[in-house]
């Protein structure tokens, strides 16, 4: 019998940890509505890049961690796929491994969730391929209202709510009316 996503995740030890970092649980949720901002097209436009991601719809489904979590990385992978000229016919398309991922204590309904990966793409120039990868570690706070996201390249420490989302993150979507 196939085993699911999850149970996968589960059987190797990334599961979806729920871990108190610092003071998560008690700021208040982040970002400025009049602010939001991400690469590429609006929800619900065609890209003009080939092969690239689209942002999910509506807001993120809070009731449930595994569908934010699910929300969260397509929100990233579209994020990546419109971030510089990345899917374009210059550059080929991003490969994403996930490394780990966990979740932080949050206020109220809400959810801060980490995931650490790497990434490789081609870059095209005439007739020279060079190849781009790295580490990055992206934090998501996520509500009923809004998507906001920071991001740093590298390691960073075990366990630790960084980048801190509050600290260094920027809004990308609001659903407000």
């Amino acid at each position: 019998m196939p085993r699911t996503r999850r149970q996968v995740l589960a059987a190797v030890g990334v599961g979806f940890t729920t871990a108190a970092a610092g003071c998560a649980g008690t700021r208040p949720p982040p970002g400025d509505c009049s602010v939001a901002n991400r690469p590429g097209p609006d929800v619900g436009e065609p890209s003009s890049a080939p092969n690239s991601s689209t942002y999910p719809t509506g807001p993120p489904p809070i009731d449930d961690v595994g569908n934010v979590i699910d929300y969260a990385d397509a929100y990233e992978r579209a994020y990546r796929d419109h971030t510089g000229d990345a899917g374009t016919t210059t550059t080929g398309p991003i490969t994403i491994e996930t490394i780990d991922r966990r979740t932080y204590a949050s206020p109220g309904a809400s959810v801060v969730y980490r995931r650490r990966y790497r990434y490789e793409h081609y870059v095209y120039e005439s007739d020279v391929a060079t190849r781009e990868q790295g580490t990055t570690r992206t934090v998501y706070y996520l509500d009923a209202e809004r998507v906001f996201r920071a991001a740093a390249d590298g390691r960073g420490p075990a366990g630790a709510l960084d980048p801190d989302p509050w600290e260094r993150g920027q809004t990308l979507a609001c659903y407000t009316d």
